[in-house]
């Protein structure tokens, strides 16, 4: 974005006019290749400040970070690889946050959680049946029973408030940020989810032509059978016009409103997309300045639709709701696995350089829930951001936001070889994505509210 670029460098210009460190985008080089500190801060991964040492991150308080450039800096973030703690600018001085803040103890949120509870639901699946002409389409909805769970990167021993990542992957692994736990994981925090239904698969090819009349995907056109492969390739925006008009052709409540925008005679070539332009190439193609009135969404959760998860429901899902000891017991007993199910990769999760693999070829997790860990990255509602403190029902950063266009992601995908540790498919790993863009590597899967 090419204003918080030109900011965040002016920022880094110390007293003799010198510029001891400038903002790279996209590398993928690890944290030791460079210096102690990366940006994490306002939706932007991959801001990395090399040659920086932590004298000069003092510096920037002493010299730089006064007057306008501290005000105007307030809110910016670093993570220390050293501490592996997150860093935020409060206009005066730097504030660390590793684990819990003590003061979230003392808000009223946090005493609620001690007396939230959630609806029980029964173990029956909610089935799916699409009308004429496509009788025999169906799909099942898991029922997830809420409650309250640690969300977050954890060590499996419940009195660390983050679990140390070099004891669970191989060591050559340990230098990479974001395979250790990043600011976007960190601090855990208690949540509480009122009750919801998860598909049990991600939305199929098959599913998403009925819907919406196209199927994009890359590996369409291989020998697959499209009722049992995910969709891919599509944005946030054709997720939430999926969802709308999945709940019109089902007979259910619309969930997500747009001004002057009827989803039930929508055209897909209606649904706003960016493509990718030389003009941009600094920005990796696209314009950061881009917008649409598609962005003003608003997303009723007392509707009966289906929508997208929460980034809430989708971690207490993956990690098993109330049917996983660990979890409905804040950790004082039973298991926490690292993956969705198992501590076992190869048990909830295949490897293809190619294509995904089809849905449900795996081991389901405790719920009954497949392919959290992957095959695709799935959609959520919220904005890019996290919580510090106790949350029910969060629903992520409200809009206007200054990175109002970055969604979060959440789950693994079918590319990334096992053997390499496979970071983005833990149950806590958060990733985000710019509204507009689509990638192969993306899925969506649908959850609908428990309505009383």
């Amino acid at each position: 974005m090419r204003r918080s670029i030109l900011v965040i460098t002016a920022l880094f210009m110390l007293s003799a006019g010198v510029v001891k460190a400038q903002v790279t985008i996209g590398s993928t080089a690890n944290p030791h290749s460079f210096s102690i500190l990366e940006l994490v801060s306002g939706g932007e991964r991959g801001l990395r400040l090399p040659q920086m040492t932590t004298t000069e991150r003092d510096l920037l308080q002493l010299g730089d970070l006064t007057g306008d450039v501290a005000a105007k800096a307030q809110g910016l973030q670093i993570f220390n690889t050293d501490t592996k703690c997150v860093e935020t600018w409060n206009g005066t001085k730097w504030i660390q946050s590793c684990a819990p803040d003590p003061t979230c103890e003392e808000d009223p949120l946090c005493e609620a959680l001690k007396s939230f509870t959630a609806t029980p639901l029964s173990d029956a699946d909610l089935v799916i049946a699409l009308p004429d002409p496509n009788t025999g389409v169906s799909f099942n909805m898991k029922p997830v029973t809420g409650g309250v769970f640690y969300m977050g990167v954890q060590f499996t021993d419940p009195d660390k408030p983050n679990y140390d990542h070099a004891d669970m992957v191989d060591d050559h692994l340990v230098n990479n940020l974001y395979d250790s736990g990043s600011g976007y994981e960190t601090p855990v925090h208690k949540v509480g989810v009122s009750s919801f239904y998860m598909a049990e698969f991600e939305v199929t090819q098959e599913l998403y032509e009925i819907v919406m009349g196209v199927n994009h995907s890359l590996c369409q056109y291989l020998p697959l059978d499209r009722s049992q492969a995910p969709v891919d390739q599509f944005n946030w925006y054709h997720a939430i016009a999926f969802c709308n008009k999945l709940s019109i052709l089902t007979g259910r409540e619309e969930v997500y409103t747009i001004p002057d925008v009827d989803f039930a005679t929508l055209l897909y070539s209606e649904i706003p997309v960016q493509h990718m332009s030389i003009e941009f190439i600094e920005f990796g193609g696209f314009d950061p300045n881009w917008d649409t009135p598609w962005n003003n969404v608003e997303c009723d959760f007392t509707k009966n639709g289906f929508r997208l998860p929460t980034e809430a429901e989708w971690e207490y899902a993956a990690r098993g709701g109330q049917k996983n000891e660990y979890t409905r017991t804040l950790g004082a007993s039973g298991i926490q696995f690292l993956y969705s199910g198992s501590n076992n990769i190869y048990d909830v999760r295949s490897f293809d350089p190619d294509c995904p693999d089809d849905v449900g070829g795996n081991l389901p997790n405790e719920l009954g829930i497949y392919d959290m860990s992957g095959s695709l990255m799935e959609r959520c509602w919220d904005l890019s951001g996290y919580s510090n403190c106790c949350a029910i029902n969060p629903e992520g950063p409200a809009y206007p936001y200054d990175y109002k266009m970055s969604r979060i992601l959440r789950g693994g995908f079918f590319s990334e070889d096992p053997s390499e540790g496979l970071t983005n498919a833990r149950v806590s790993y958060v990733f985000y994505s710019p509204t507009f863009y689509y990638h192969n590597l993306m899925g969506l899967r649908v959850v609908t509210s428990h309505v009383e």
